[in-house]
């Protein structure tokens, strides 16, 4: 009975290992069995095989990155089956210190890509700026640190080009530090020439006022059109000429005052020269034409208008009335009766020998006739008593001679 057993379970065996032969659990097992007997050969070949990027874009490096970490992992499982074999473990840490700089490169070009994205739009604020640059310098600064020759050769392609964006950044950024300063002087200088031009009265103060629209222009011009600062300072550009405009009129103006007065200066001198001669038609025209100069004057002005115009206006009207004695005294003696100079001590008037002459014959002539007497008599006296009259309302003394020395009258205003 027992022997009988033993050789069925003999045969047992013998049948059950023959249909395992077949099994593809055998085949598992057998292959589980060497990849445990040899587990660092195959991760060594599979490491060495591993393909480098073909290029130097973010996507294949992110891709090889990938495939490097995950070769790292296999290589890390085999080490522990191989009993942490010492060509292994060189593999895994030269292919650490690949993937340390792999990502030292990923982080650079990232922050580039940033940094290139924003240098492509127009415009920054200054704090834009300042972050832009930083970028492009923590993307410079990382690429000496990479080691590892494949990598290293894209990241000192790349370090030359970032060199070259981080100099446009710095220049786009003074370009926008520099245009914010030249909008802000602006500004400054417009406020300026505004408190100036409400308190311009002279010419050289709105020559001053003109100069600071002039200067606040050219601090505008001096923004360049990539920067924040250009919109405001177009839009003030536009608002400052027609300021400029209007201090120009005004300057204008004061420019035809000034010579409005300038002449009035020269006509009034002429009129004081006149009445030193004691020609007072020619003064009397003189105070005329400075009156008239002044009335030319117009707006604000620090020009002293209203005092000359008041002394003028006397001046004029003595002139006037003077002058018009005077061409009464021309009247009285035309026909070759008399001639007169006016001088400082009053007015000389000298009988023409030729009327002094007629007068003797008519007095001669009208003896024995009482009529033509009176009437010699009676012009003489009438002519006395002209003298007289011109001499009180000239205010001025009247001397008349026959001839040139003989004083026949003396007439006094006063």
């Amino acid at each position: 009975m027992a022997r009988t057993t033993f050789d069925g379970f003999e045969q047992f065996k013998i049948k059950y290992f023959f249909r395992l032969l077949g099994s593809p659990v055998l085949f598992f097992i057998l292959t589980t069995l060497n990849s445990f007997t040899h587990p660092y050969t195959n991760a060594l070949l599979d490491s060495r095989q591993i393909e480098r990027p073909v290029s130097s874009d973010l996507p294949s490096l992110v891709k090889y990155r990938q495939k490097l970490s995950t070769n790292i992992a296999e290589l890390s499982i085999a080490n522990l089956f191989s009993n942490f074999d010492q060509a292994i473990e060189t593999e895994i840490n030269t292919q650490q210190e690949q993937l340390k700089d792999l990502n030292l490169l990923i982080k650079s070009i990232t922050l580039a890509t940033g940094a290139l994205e924003q240098l492509q739009k127009r415009s920054h604020s200054l704090a834009q700026w300042g972050q832009i640059e930083q970028q492009w310098q923590e993307a410079i600064n990382i690429l000496p640190k990479i080691s590892f020759a494949p990598i290293a050769q894209i990241a000192q392609s790349r370090l030359k080009d970032y060199k070259v964006y981080y100099q446009k950044t710095k220049i786009r950024h003074a370009n926008e530090l520099d245009s914010l300063a030249f909008l802000q002087l602006a500004e400054l200088t417009a406020k300026i020439a505004h408190q100036r031009g409400e308190n311009a009265k002279s010419l050289s103060d709105w020559v001053i006022v003109c100069a600071s629209w002039h200067s606040a222009l050219d601090s505008l011009k001096q923004v360049t059109p990539d920067t924040t600062s250009f919109e405001k300072a177009d839009q003030l550009r536009k608002s400052y000429q027609v300021d400029l405009s209007q201090a120009n009129l005004k300057k204008e103006q004061q420019q035809k005052n000034q010579s409005f007065y300038q002449k009035a200066i020269f006509q009034a001198n002429k009129a004081q020269f006149y009445q030193q001669k004691q020609d007072w038609i020619q003064a009397s025209q003189s105070w005329h034409y400075a009156i008239s100069d002044l009335e030319q004057i117009t707006g604000n002005s620090s020009l002293d208008i209203q005092t000359n115009m008041s002394n003028y206006l006397v001046y004029l009207n003595v002139a006037k009335k003077k002058a018009q004695f005077q061409q009464e005294l021309d009247n009285l003696c035309q026909g070759n009766i008399c001639s007169y100079n006016s001088h400082n001590q009053g007015i000389d008037i000298f009988l023409d020998e030729g009327y002094i002459a007629k007068i003797r014959e008519l007095s001669e002539a009208s003896e024995g006739d009482p009529k033509k007497q009176s009437e010699v008599l009676n012009h003489i006296s009438a002519l006395e008593t002209r003298f007289k009259y011109l001499s009180f309302e000239m205010h001025q003394s009247i001397r008349v001679y026959v001839g040139k020395n003989k004083k026949i009258l003396a007439a006094t205003y006063n």
